[in-house]
């Protein structure tokens, strides 16, 4: 459950409204199920008035949303955030179920949209390059200003300066860059790093070195033995040592978390398609994590294939992935 003294709320409300259809009082509903222990008037005073001020230019709700190459849209009293460039996406009408208190609320999940989860099998499907160039580039949308620097940091790492840290860097880099990056709410990042901060604290950080030498000593084609290494590393779960490989090795790993399970089960075509319904998609298993990057193995493959080119990698596929799964 997201802490809502802490979220950025206009962050958590474009993010919602790319997701789906929602009217003034279904987003409501939405922050009222994640947000518990706030009242329903204080979020209709500010996730209801986001919406309210999404379609009006003097608003700070507007700017933010253009800001980010985006732009709202509105069909039968709902609206929904899409790219720009978008000219016109279906009305999908919310799917409603009841929580345990009795309150109505659509889901995110549930109202996705062709940009959601139908959208990831749509373009499954395609071999057109320009719209996967497009949904490769809608990534950055989501992408909080904030947080911009250091994610064009980690697309563009130098993987042989990471090799070549010694223990102390290799813990810095950890603990400033890749956690931050990875784990970009505030309590997350606490307590994946309060576990990572024991190798300093109790004088272990040759150990810590000795599995950055492991793995990347490791047979990249083994992909569960890869994620298997990564994963020993302390404050990282399948989903979190996936991330790790996928920046270190974007040409053979891509980052396996909740919302490229979302996306690919939504793909019927999948020979896995029954493997990923079984899957948790918050608590992923190694084997699942080597499953998932083998679909994202294989896409770059058939995209490079297509396209004729060599620019397509797994961690290209997971970008495009991350959006449509959430």
């Amino acid at each position: 459950m997201s802490d809502y003294r802490t979220v950025d709320k206009t962050d958590w409300f474009i993010h919602k409204m790319m997701a789906g259809w929602f009217s003034r009082p279904e987003i409501v509903d939405l922050a009222e199920n994640e947000f518990e222990a706030i009242p329903r008037k204080t979020l209709d005073g500010t996730i209801g008035q986001y919406w309210s001020d999404s379609v009006n230019p003097k608003w700070g709700t507007y700017k933010a949303i253009h800001s980010r190459g985006l732009k709202t849209i509105e069909s039968g009293g709902r609206r929904h955030i899409v790219p720009s460039d978008v000219v016109s996406v279906p009305f999908v009408a919310p799917v409603q179920k009841t929580n345990p208190g009795g309150r109505q609320t659509a889901t995110a999940n549930q109202t996705a949209t062709s940009y959601g989860h139908e959208g990831a099998r749509s373009l499954w499907s395609c071999n057109d390059r320009e719209l996967w160039q497009k949904a490769l580039a809608r990534y950055w949308t989501f992408v909080k200003p904030s947080n911009l620097a250091l994610e064009k940091e980690m697309d563009q790492l130098d993987t042989n300066q990471v090799k070549a840290m010694d223990r102390e860097a290799w813990y810095r880099f950890l603990l400033e860059k890749y956690f931050r990056w990875k784990y970009t709410a505030p309590n997350r990042y606490a307590s994946t790093t309060m576990r990572l901060r024991s190798y300093a604290a109790n004088n272990e950080l040759d150990a810590l070195h000795a599995i950055k030498e492991k793995l990347f000593a490791a047979d990249k084609n083994n992909i569960q033995q890869c994620l298997a290494v990564a994963s020993s590393i302390r404050g990282l779960g399948i989903a979190g040592a996936s991330g790790l490989v996928a920046i270190l090795f974007p040409r053979q790993f891509g980052t396996v978390d909740q919302f490229a399970v979302k996306a690919l089960v939504a793909i019927p075509e999948l020979p896995e398609r029954r493997l990923i319904e079984s899957m948790n998609p918050e608590s992923l298993k190694l084997n699942e994590g080597a499953i998932l990057v083998t679909i994202m193995r294989r896409k770059a493959q058939e995209l490079n294939e297509s396209f004729s080119t060599t620019d397509w990698t797994p961690r290209k596929v997971d970008m495009v992935l991350w959006t449509c799964g959430r």
